[in-house]
């Protein structure tokens, strides 16, 4: 995940399964749909285990300071609930994050 991320963000352990990617960059909301793929691009790479090749999916949700949040506990509350929809959304075969972006 690190390497998905920008220079000036950092990676973080949230809970068991979810991890949070802080990226402080101005114009990071024209540029959104490029950082979440790129980080996707990076967690969602096949993994050999024995004979096997096993897929990594990854459900995301984005926020945006401070238009979605002005504590790190509001922003992660909506990236959260969006991160949710999102995995929802790619089960029922629904548009994922990034086709709804673009």
């Amino acid at each position: 995940m690190k390497a998905g991320v920008t220079e000036g963000g950092f990676v973080a352990r949230h809970s068991s399964d979810e991890f949070v990617a802080i990226v402080q960059d101005t114009e990071i909301a024209e540029r959104i749909d490029f950082a979440v793929a790129r980080l996707c691009s990076e967690i969602e790479q096949a993994v050999s285990v024995n004979d096997a090749s096993l897929a990594v999916r990854v459900s995301v949700g984005v926020a945006v300071f401070p238009d979605d949040g002005e504590s790190m506990s509001e922003l992660i509350r909506v990236a959260d609930q969006r991160m949710y929809a999102n995995k929802s959304e790619r089960k029922s075969g629904g548009a994922s994050f990034l086709e709804r972006l673009m």
